[in-house]
């Protein structure tokens, strides 16, 4: 029988969010009889519960090195460790930097996996280091790919499972259980509580809709690592009946089947993983046009494309005419997102894809050590 290719992921990150999650569906859904999984993580975290239970052997990074100068050395002997024939990297950050200098000095084919969003400055900067030190680079999107600007560079967008579209009355037994209204249309946002995707604005915005009038219901799942203004987003929205907050959780598939509608107001997004979660449930998202969401969806088709707001009168203003079309248009076109969406970005594509990239390239080392 062949050995299994033994493929190395190295993550800063361990929370259940954007790149983590890339990461955690290609663990669960690479086929184990040709790959073996060892992760590498910079930080504790809920996705290493998930990632143990899909199958990978999990390793944390000392937080006292997660940041020094012996970083590179432990991360050296680290994946020397795993025996990996590939290294898949997520994201281009001063932990996953580390890694890769410490995969290159042990000859073995690096793929950089890259979410971000490389029109900030911070992050485009890291683009010579990124170019230099990969073997292979697989953007998430389109824009992501103009901005690298290297041969090196392939685009696989991020692949979505299609559940089963809930009914009414799944939707009713959805809302029953998160303990709001059945008899309300549901606007969901989830994501971290940060500047850059609005949590503020939207609770502001949500606060000055059910002031003026309380047919709907807010929902906002999500945490993030900013207390400050997470407390601010919390402080906004204590009190307001009809705006409900709940914690970052792993699975938020019920919120979904709660939901009519979908906010992703943000002022940075590369190919955001919450539309296509949307889309995926049938539900349209109003999304601002940053990152690929101009060609993730079709404004007025299958959602509505809104620009980016600077305060919670402006939100309001894009917010309120669509809320006044109600569930029924807003479900003709979250069926035409998923339709979409069904077109292009299957799970299984996804997954093969990165198979065949990391055999690739463990069968090009193989060639490199004979010859």
């Amino acid at each position: 029988m062949t050995e299994p290719t033994r493929v190395a992921f190295l993550s800063h990150r361990a929370d259940r969010t954007g790149a983590p999650l890339c990461m955690l569906d290609l663990v669960r859904h690479r086929d184990p009889r040709r790959f073996a999984v060892n992760v590498l993580l910079g930080e504790e975290g809920p996705l290493i519960d998930d990632l143990t239970a899909a199958g990978a052997q999990v390793e944390v990074l000392p937080r006292k090195l997660a940041r020094g100068s012996g970083r590179i050395l432990t991360m050296r002997r680290v994946v020397s460790k795993m025996n990996a024939h590939v290294v898949h990297l997520t994201s281009a950050v001063g932990f996953t930097k580390s890694a890769a200098l410490a995969t290159r000095s042990l000859r073995i084919p690096l793929l950089w996996h890259l979410h971000d969003d490389f029109q900030d400055p911070k992050f485009r900067r890291r683009r010579a280091w990124v170019r230099w030190l990969s073997t292979r680079i697989i953007a998430c999107s389109e824009s992501i790919a103009t901005e690298i600007a290297s041969t090196k560079t392939t685009v696989i967008e991020n692949g979505v499972e299609l559940p089963r579209l809930p009914d009414l009355a799944d939707q009713r037994e959805a809302r029953r259980s998160l303990g709001l209204p059945e008899d309300r249309p549901v606007v969901l946002f989830v994501g971290s509580y940060t500047p850059r995707k609005n949590a503020l604005l939207i609770a502001g915005a949500a606060q000055r809709v059910l002031a003026e009038d309380s047919r709907y219901t807010f929902v906002m799942v999500g945490g993030g690592d900013k207390a400050e203004y997470r407390a601010e987003v919390e402080a906004r929205a204590a009190g307001v009946e009809g705006l409900h907050l709940f914690p970052e959780r792993p699975d938020v598939s019920t919120f979904y089947r709660a939901s009519d509608l979908v906010l992703m107001p943000s002022m940075m997004e590369c190919h955001p993983r919450v539309l296509l979660e949307a889309s995926a449930w049938g539900l349209p998202t109003v999304a601002t046009p940053v990152g690929d969401v101009c060609r993730m969806i079709q404004d007025g088709r299958s959602g509505w494309v809104i620009p980016v707001p600077t305060h919670e009168a402006q939100l309001l203003d894009q917010l309120q005419p669509i809320l006044r079309q109600g569930p029924t248009q807003w479900r003709e076109r979250g069926r035409a997102a998923r339709s979409e969406l069904a077109e292009r970005l299957d799970m299984r594509l996804y997954v093969e894809a990165f198979q065949d990239e990391w055999s690739r390239l463990a069968g090009e080392r193989a060639v490199e050590e004979t010859a």
